[in-house]
């Protein structure tokens, strides 16, 4: 009876206990509201005495009415590293009406540590909102905390603010962010704030110091963390050359294995003469022999050649480096297709000379494609190289189907020099359909080039549509042009008609049709004709045809 009788008095002792801790958390939780800031620190060092046992009662305060208990709440469930309350932070981070609680916010899912935080994080700085101005620097550290490297493109976009640049250096440095140092060492040039600049500088040291601890004891890694900064490495692309060939001096021979290994991956000519320099002083014959293997593949890379034809040398080494360029189609073509997307004019035109050398069908898109270039001498190239690819039907599809003008009109003057019969239907129904003049005018001109007198009975059929002067104005050209003399009682006919500007064509193509059975109806016609413009036009046309009927 007695045990049993302690036994209760125990439980009961135990039940007062939690009775009064948690009376004493809520009084705490309630002093965090207070005005008195020295009562607000003092209750928020004791909550954090009391540790998970606080996170119930913290987490029901992130709603509370007053923002100093909100505040306070956030702040000490972030030092707890409440898994909980993550979630619930997430959820501030966006909802809370005070922009201080929404930085401890993101403070607290940094000092918590779960990457479920990162996306929202990323998502607050990436918002143009004024509401999260004073919110993403914390937002910045946040992601600095949480070490994971999706956050890195984000970082480096914030260093073009400057109010967010030193919190994104000091972060991009937490996440040892290698693939940052190019944008680091180029705003090293610009920046002029002494704070930013000193942290600028201590971060890039940083990052190149680490960098080269990577690297040499690359072999030690885990096969993770080599996978890492591999990839880190891969992405710096030509940027990650210099720490490379700092190391290699400093590495032992399994190092510098994979150091040569990390080289050959990024296929940069621009490594050449330092590769020529390491293979001088290099003692190793295996190493050697890796490095002249090196050398070999680079020398015959699309990227060494074109730099080579780029920068303008002898004329046998540009003609040597056309000839590798051709010789290599698989490799090349992917390159010259970017240039002539992506490079300058004096790239576009030569990516189009040698892929036109080439004569692979699967360049035509793309050299269609750039015939959008407002630069002349790019066009023409362009235009040299689908002729020699030779004639197929994407190029009339094109020509009527395209909805660029520029494209349309490169296409008729590619047709023109095909001079492929093939391509007229096309050509007419450009000069029937199209909205363009030019275009109209160079279908028109490309159709008097290479078309016969097959097609004859469609532009006869033009120069009745009454509703179009352009079209009927081009129709009488194309027969001009054709010599189309079986037409002269049409384009006669057409002396008569409503429309100065067809009276006007009509004229000027029976001069060229040398028309002399003509000459009674332009005489007809010149009493009658009230246009200056015309009247003009008939006598010169009078003088040529007696003229040679003399």
């Amino acid at each position: 009876m007695k045990i049993k009788t302690l036994l209760i008095l125990y439980i009961m002792l135990i039940l007062s206990k939690v009775v009064i801790a948690s009376e004493d958390v809520k009084l705490l939780i309630k002093q965090l509201g207070s005005e008195d800031i020295k009562e607000r620190c003092q209750a928020q060092w004791q909550l954090l005495e009391y540790g998970k046992k606080a996170i119930p009662y913290l987490l029901k305060a992130l709603n509370d009415k007053n923002s100093n208990v909100r505040e306070g709440a956030v702040w000490l469930l972030g030092k707890i590293k409440s898994q909980e309350a993550v979630k619930p932070l997430i959820k501030i981070l966006f909802k809370d009406k005070d922009f201080l609680v929404r930085s401890y916010a993101a403070l607290s899912l940094g000092e918590i540590g779960d990457v479920q935080a990162v996306k929202p994080l990323i998502k607050a700085l990436n918002s143009n909102s004024i509401e999260y101005v004073l919110v993403k620097p914390s937002a910045i550290k946040a992601l600095g905390m949480l070490n994971d490297p999706s956050a890195i493109p984000v970082l480096i976009k914030c260093l073009e603010n400057p109010s967010l640049r030193e919190e994104s250096i000091r972060s991009l440095c937490e996440l040892k962010a290698l693939v940052a140092l190019p944008y680091l060492q180029k705003l090293q040039l610009n920046i002029e704030e002494a704070v930013t600049k000193e942290e600028l500088n201590k971060t890039i040291f940083a990052l190149n110091n680490w960098g080269m601890s990577q690297i040499l004891n690359i072999n030690k890694l885990t096969s993770e963390e080599q996978k890492a900064i591999k990839q880190q490495l891969y992405q710096l692309n030509i940027n990650a050359l210099p720490l490379l060939f700092q190391a290699y001096p400093k590495a032992d021979k399994p190092t510098k294995l994979v150091i040569l290994e990390l080289i050959e991956e990024i296929k940069s000519p621009t490594c050449i003469d330092e590769l020529n320099k390491l293979k001088s002083r290099e003692r190793d014959p295996k190493l050697k022999e890796k490095i002249a293997s090196l050398l070999d593949k680079l020398l015959y890379s699309v990227d060494y050649w074109l730099n080579q034809l780029l920068k303008e040398e002898d004329k046998d080494t540009q003609e040597r480096a056309i000839n590798n360029l051709i010789s290599m189609p698989k490799e090349s073509l992917p390159r010259l297709v970017q240039l002539l997307q992506k490079g300058n004019d004096k790239e576009k035109e030569l990516a189009s000379y040698i892929l036109g050398e080439m004569k692979l069908s699967q360049a035509r898109p793309p050299l269609i494609k750039a015939l959008s270039s407002e630069n002349q001498l790019v066009r023409l190239a362009i235009i040299e190289a689908l002729v020699k690819l030779g004639y197929d039907q994407s190029l009339t599809y094109e020509l009527v189907y395209n909805k660029d003008y520029k494209i349309r009109m490169g296409l008729c003057e590619v047709l023109v020099k095909l001079h492929n019969p093939s391509s007229t239907s096309a050509l007419l129904k450009v000069l029937k359909q199209d909205k363009v003049t030019r275009v109209k005018e160079s279908a028109a001109s490309a159709l008097g080039e290479i078309g016969s007198l097959n097609i004859l009975p469609q532009l006869l059929s033009m120069l009745k549509e009454e509703n179009s002067t352009e079209t009927r104005i081009y129709a009488i050209r194309v027969i001009a042009n054709l010599e189309a003399k079986q037409a002269t009682k049409a384009i006669v006919d057409c002396l008569q008609d409503k429309d100065v500007m067809i009276r006007g064509e009509a004229v000027d193509a029976l001069i060229k049709l040398e028309a002399k059975e003509a000459i009674p109806s332009l005489r007809k016609a010149l009493t009658e004709e009230n246009s200056y413009y015309v009247q003009e036009k008939i006598t010169k046309a009078l003088k040529l045809l007696n003229k040679n009927a003399q």
